[in-house]
């Protein structure tokens, strides 16, 4: 079967913990979640959901009626089961997914604030432990890949890069933290692919600037071609060719959860491209559903299915 894309990267459960407790406490200008060892914390609510990006992202391209497939790993475990349960209640394909014996599925514990900034707990499990023989990429017959991440793994990334070229497969790359730490090797990957996802921090790890007209087209002169950079509430930033793209974001609402908004904007910007959308419509869909999604606890209840949307306002200027 070839898939309209295929995502690979993280599968996780998701547990969210609120609590009053958990309100910023500021040293030397810095937030911190400060708590009292050795005393007990109230916890007013407990949610649960899945999470990991390749699962998220793969979700908005479900909905936006691509057919989808993702590539992860999970454990023989139920939070395993819980993903697998979602997958395919969201009709994407669990064909390419690997089924760990001896790691747990990736579980992440989240400290929410009234704010909707959380403080994050990470237990990784098998998603940071992939190996050559869980990517069967003769198995990975598509016409794009959504890559975000590999656990660092620049060898197999640059295989799944090369596997693209040679079966004419477009290819769209959200790195993670694990990829980004190698950032001269990874730049030079990324010249291969058609889209590549940062947000402004991860966009000044590769350029070495912090104003996004400069590093945009720093990264452009270094070959890359089609990037996205989203800046939080300062709005999301696109080089396409010569000719770079600002919007704002697409309205203010109120701020539930940021957890998986950068999977949100990403995914929904490249489902807009392999439908062939402009880049001002892909845009306007990128940011409202990253504009949906932090309205809700979790990365996946906000991910938007057929919105009838108002085209927002973009400026556009030459390199």
């Amino acid at each position: 079967m070839k898939y309209h894309v295929i995502t690979i990267g993280r599968a996780s459960q998701d547990i969210f913990l609120t609590s009053k407790a958990f309100r910023p406490s500021f040293i030397d200008g810095e937030p911190f979640t400060i708590l009292a060892q050795g005393e007990e914390t109230e916890i007013s609510e407990i949610i649960t959901e899945t999470g990991g990006s390749a699962t998220n992202a793969g979700v908005t391209f479900a909905r936006q009626g691509l057919k989808t497939a993702c590539v992860t790993k999970i454990g023989l475990d139920s939070a395993g089961r819980e993903i697998l349960h979602i997958l395919k209640k969201e009709k994407i394909s669990q064909n390419l997914i690997v089924r760990d014996t001896h790691y747990h599925t990736a579980v992440s514990t989240y400290l929410l604030s009234s704010s909707g900034e959380t403080t994050r707990m990470v237990y990784f499990g098998n998603s940071k432990k992939y190996l050559k023989k869980d990517f069967n990429l003769h198995k990975f017959k598509a016409h794009w890949f959504y890559i975000t991440s590999v656990g660092g793994d620049l060898k197999i990334l640059s295989a799944i890069f090369n596997w693209a070229d040679k079966k004419r497969i477009k290819v769209a790359i959200n790195p993670s933290v694990s990829e980004l730490a190698k950032p001269r090797r990874l730049l030079k990957l990324l010249k291969q692919a058609d889209i590549v996802i940062l947000n402004n921090e991860e966009l000044g790890i590769l350029s070495k600037y912090e104003k996004p007209i400069n590093a945009l087209r720093a990264v452009r002169d270094a070959g890359l071609k089609t990037v996205v950079m989203t800046d939080g509430e300062n709005g999301s930033w696109v080089l396409g060719g010569d000719t770079i793209y600002h919007s704002k974001i697409y309205k203010k609402v109120a701020r539930i959860d940021e957890t998986g908004i950068g999977d949100a904007y990403g995914s929904a910007f490249v489902a807009s491209i392999i439908k062939n959308k402009s880049i001002k419509e892909a845009m306007t869909l990128a940011s409202a559903n990253a504009t949906s999604v932090i309205h809700y606890i979790g990365a996946k209840a906000g991910i938007l299915r057929n919105p009838v949307l108002k085209q927002i306002k973009i400026s556009q200027r030459s390199i």
